[in-house]
């Protein structure tokens, strides 16, 4: 095995800089990566200063410890120089004029959500502009001009579901921004690489729509050259993932390879006459050329960057290794972005590769030639993919799709068809030439994989759904597949063997010692921004009321919270969007009581709308929303609460009218926006 690290320096490298970013991501500071650095210089220049020969030559093997830890205390102090900046808080109290350029942009159908650049007291800050109504005209590089206040992005309330606030942190974005409608105006335009890469990808989709396809067949193939799943809708995004071919709607590492294969075919000829060298240049030409054509999409991007290091590693090097550039390829990837480490899209590319490196040669017959073994080595392959895959899959998104053989056998073989009938269409149709036959070849393909898709998600049984996998069982399981996949390789190695029955064991007891620590009964509140959530856990049963009594905005929290639903082993939901009894819980909007704990929405102005009782109404929890016009007093005189929570979604105006009137009065206010967990 250390022969091996010596083959394939990368391996070690990445690993040792990726475990100093996760410390870096824990606590670990310069302070740390300055101790670890001073130990590591020591035991490499231990060596040096030995006198006699044989001890110099026995000391050597500190080498491997010393730039172990050399790297590092590199990869902490990369994570603590590309940490974001941070603002005074002051900029929390009041509106202010921001000037941001937009990276990327989001449209929908109440807001639109441009991820921006903004400098602020002279420091470069990445936010989240919230502008109010959906505008058309924002693309990416615009120069924007808005007043709003700029707030701290809160930590979920709900635990065990997922973390908004920590997802953004690793993309370097720590604030919002919401900016109402007719409060900004876009007064220029940057240029550069990223608007250019986005003028590219709409003039994309503009010659897709000329082409004249079924629309479905369009918005498909916009979604896989572009990576823009914007255009494919909600049940066929659900079908495609129930069937387990949701990686054909994400521009990876799937499509690079594709196109290197397309392109390597149509450039054979080059090496027959010898230039083999010019072809690897001329494909990652154009596999660079699609990724500019998807606007820069960040799994487009990282997948293109690993392909550029295995064909560089072939045209540089005469004995090359995948497994060395696939390593290489993730080590310069966290050098320039360190927090990419912790992207389920980066985890789930190099995990795929790495699955497939691992474990497709030890599934494929060796007879590649008769179709029999070919339909055999792509099975394999997609069966390595899936294995690479499997734990990250069930940890992020609490399913595990059964039908991928079937699903993958049959897409993947087409998908090269479509993708080459559809761009030469395409291409085609910007000249002035349209082809009928071939557009009627790419409706009938599109419509075979919506058939499919369909056909293997209405079979229930095919996808098995609300798993859940806790942080440090997933961590042995992937461990233990990882010893497998090395033992297959090289199976002198028994020990192996051990360590992977060692790692089962660890899972066992992680999932035992997780669940013996699940609560039974919990309330929560969450901090949705149209609306709030009251989720009311009694055993396996969850009652969910919303302050708009908005069935949309219930479901939309469910989504988001299928870890949560899961950890605490839910089986039954009731959405309390009607006046219901259920067990010992009553809800009669705006009140929700039980045994337990009891919630009111205050809504309107109490002082007009009711008169004040002789005595005050016991309640467990008022929830001021965005509907509440009175004060706080007003609310005191009405209601014995325990507490009073200033729900997310009230509007920043009312927002500061109250949180005055709390510091002059005393009045105790939980303030979810601010990140207080009520």
């Amino acid at each position: 095995m250390l022969r091996s690290l010596n083959r394939h320096p990368f391996v070690g490298i990445a690993v040792c800089f990726a475990l100093g970013i996760v410390m870096a991501n824990h606590g670990a500071g310069l302070i740390a990566a300055a101790v670890l650095a001073v130990i590591g210089t020591g035991l490499c220049l231990t060596p040096r200063f030995a006198s006699a020969p044989l001890r110099r030559y026995r000391l050597t093997a500190l080498y491997r410890p010393g730039y172990a830890l050399l790297f590092v205390a590199a990869g902490i102090g990369c994570f603590v120089a590309n940490s974001p900046n941070t603002v005074d808080p002051k900029h929390f109290d009041r509106g202010t004029v921001y000037t941001f350029v937009a990276r990327t942009v989001t449209h929908g159908n109440a807001t639109t959500t441009v991820d921006a650049d903004a400098t602020i007291e002279g420091h470069s800050h990445r936010l989240i502009v919230d502008l109010q109504g959906s505008d058309y005209r924002i693309r990416t590089g615009d120069s924007i001009v808005g007043y709003g206040r700029l707030q701290p992005i809160a930590p979920p309330t709900l635990p065990y579901c997922f973390d908004r606030a920590k997802y953004l942190k690793n993309k370097g974005i720590l604030y919002r921004l919401y900016v109402e409608r007719n409060r900004y105006t876009i007064v220029g335009r940057q240029s550069g690489i990223r608007p250019t890469a986005d003028d590219f990808r709409r003039a994309t989709v503009d010659a897709v729509y000329r082409t004249r396809f079924d629309d479905k067949t369009a918005n498909f193939l916009i979604t896989i050259l572009t990576g823009d799943k914007f255009y494919i809708d909600d049940d066929t995004r659900l079908a495609f993932s129930r069937a387990g071919i949701a990686h054909v709607l994400a521009v990876s590492g799937l499509h690079i390879a594709i196109l290197s294969m397309l392109v390597a075919w149509v450039l054979g000829t080059l090496d027959r006459l010898k230039l083999r060298r010019l072809r690897l240049v001329l494909t990652l030409a154009a596999v660079w050329w699609f990724t500019f054509a998807t606007g820069l999409s960040p799994s487009a991007v990282r997948a293109a960057v690993m392909s550029s290091f295995m064909i560089v590693s072939i045209l540089a090097l005469r004995k090359h290794s995948i497994v060395n550039a696939l390593f290489a390829a993730a080590f310069f990837t966290l050098l320039v972005n360190p927090t990419s480490l912790f992207d389920a899209g980066f985890q789930l590319s190099y995990a795929s590769v790495l699955g497939i490196i691992m474990f497709a040669n030890a599934f494929r017959p060796n007879d590649t030639k008769t179709l029999k073994a070919r339909i055999i080595g792509l099975i394999a392959t997609s069966l390595a993919a899936q294995l690479g895959t499997a734990i990250l899959t069930i940890y992020y998104f609490h399913t595990f799709p059964l039908a991928f053989l079937a699903a993958n056998v049959v897409v993947v073989p087409l998908l090269p068809i479509f993708i080459t009938i559809g761009t030469l269409t395409t291409l085609l149709a910007a000249v002035g030439l349209r082809v009928g036959i071939f557009v009627k070849a790419t409706d009938l393909l599109y419509a075979g994989f919506d058939r499919l898709s369909q056909a293997l998600a209405d079979v229930g049984s095919l996808s098995v759904g609300g798993l859940y996998i806790p942080t440090s069982a997933a961590l042995c399981l992937g461990g233990a597949i990882l010893c497998i996949g090395l033992w297959l390789n090289n199976r002198r190695y028994y020990r192996l063997l051990w360590a992977t029955s060692a790692m089962v064991v660890g899972s066992v007891i992680a999932w035992a010692v997780e669940n013996s620590t699940t609560p039974s009964n919990g309330e929560y509140i969450a901090n949705g921004y149209n609306s709030t959530v009251v989720a009311i856990h009694r055993g396996n049963t969850l009652y969910l009321a919303d302050s708009a009594a908005d069935s949309a905005e219930i479901e939309n929290f469910l989504t988001y919270s299928q870890e949560f639903v899961n950890r605490m082993h839910i089986t039954q939901t009731h959405w309390l969007t009607t006046d219901t009894v259920v067990g010992n819980l009553h809800y009669r909007h705006p009140y929700i009581v039980d045994n337990r704990t009891s919630f009111v929405f205050a809504e309107g102005n109490i002082a007009r709308r009711l008169q004040r009782p002789d005595k005050r109404i016991r309640i467990g929890t008022v929830i001021i929303t965005k509907h509440y016009y009175g004060t706080l007093s007003d609310l005191r005189n009405y209601y014995d609460a325990k507490r009073i929570v200033l729900a997310n979604e009230v509007y920043d105006d009312k927002r500061n009218e109250l949180l005055t009137e709390a510091r002059k009065t005393g009045i105790r206010l939980v303030d979810i926006a601010a990140g207080d967990i009520p």
